[in-house]
């Protein structure tokens, strides 16, 4: 695998005239929409950083070399040592961004939905559609749920069609 592959992030503004565009020149068998859901703080963003830099480096070998493509800003525990000692990881700037917010442990940190396209030139020239949603079960308040997922609704809407809705869980639950 290269970096041939183009990745286009847009917001809720700007995905609806892509999306309009590329469903009115691409078939619906060109673009896989792919819908991610789940709990605030599973790791959507997460995966999806992960996602795009699968696409991007060919090896892991190649990654490690390189700077990651960071296309969300995260941040997260994790505990090292024999005292499970805990370490504050982060990937990405927070202030690069008006949808992340990075900054609160244990709150969301997607805002609104954002979709990133991939072009996959390797594969017959399709392209991917990652759709990052803010996460069911918000910390911010009891009806932030509501409005989360009006928006979700109202931001797939302008889609033709989805070919997955994917929930991530955590490996506990």
């Amino acid at each position: 695998m290269n970096n041939t592959n183009k990745i286009t992030a847009c917001s809720t503004a700007s995905c609806t005239k892509t999306t309009t565009s590329d469903s009115s020149t691409a078939s619906a068998n060109e673009i896989i929409n792919i819908l991610l859901l789940d709990r605030s703080g599973v790791g959507k963003s997460t995966f999806t950083n992960a996602f795009v830099n699968y696409l991007t480096f060919g090896t892991l070998a190649k990654a490690e070399q390189s700077e990651p493509v960071v296309l969300k800003p995260v941040s997260f525990i994790m505990t090292t040592g024999d005292n499970f000692d805990e370490h504050i990881i982060k990937f990405g700037d927070s202030d690069s961004s008006n949808n992340e917010n990075a900054n609160h442990s244990g709150e969301s940190v997607t805002q609104h939905c954002k979709s990133y396209l991939f072009h996959l030139k390797h594969i017959n020239e399709k392209k991917i559609r990652i759709i990052d949603t803010s996460g069911v079960g918000d910390t911010q308040d009891i009806y932030r749920d509501d409005i989360n997922m009006q928006h979700i609704l109202e931001y797939i809407n302008d889609l033709t069609h989805l070919n997955a809705v994917c929930f991530l869980f955590k490996p506990n639950a």
